[in-house]
Formats: C-alpha cells, structure tokens, sequence
C-alpha cells in the first residue's frame, strides 16, 4: 500500500511543479525542482520512519522531516 501511495505523491508533487508559472527564471525553477525532489525524499523517509499508521502522524513526521533533515540526509536516507 505504501508504494502506492508513493507513487501517488511522486504524480502530485510533479505536477505541482509542472504547473509552475513559465515566468519563474531558470534559478527559481532549480529551487523548485531541488525542493520538489526534498519533498519527495522526506515523504519516503517519514514513512520509512513512521510506526503508526494513522496518516496523521505519518505527516506530522513528514513535515518534522522535511523541515530538519538536511538535503544530503535525505539523499542518503532515501
């Protein structure tokens, strides 16, 4: 089930970035993919992490995560 879910906030969160205005510059749509890609990597590390499987606190952790866990972190956790 987990998987599935993944891949359904991989489709999401692509798509919130494909739907970024075309007027970003080239810097702004870097940081938007680089977080894209930080948000992506949280959310497999939260759930990774997460021994409840109430979705609530699977985001409460997500957010912790995201916010606290550097780039590099993720990378290797993910």
């Amino acid at each position: 089930l987990q998987r599935v879910d993944y891949l359904k906030f991989i489709q999401q969160r692509t798509a919130d970035y494909d739907a970024q205005p075309e007027t970003l510059t080239e810097a702004e749509r870097q940081t938007e993919f680089m977080q894209m890609g930080v948000d992506i990597n949280a959310w497999l590390v939260s759930r990774s992490l997460c021994e409840s499987k109430k979705e609530e606190e699977a985001r409460a952790l997500y957010e912790s995560v995201r916010l606290e866990w550097s780039y590099e972190a993720l990378g290797r956790g993910a």
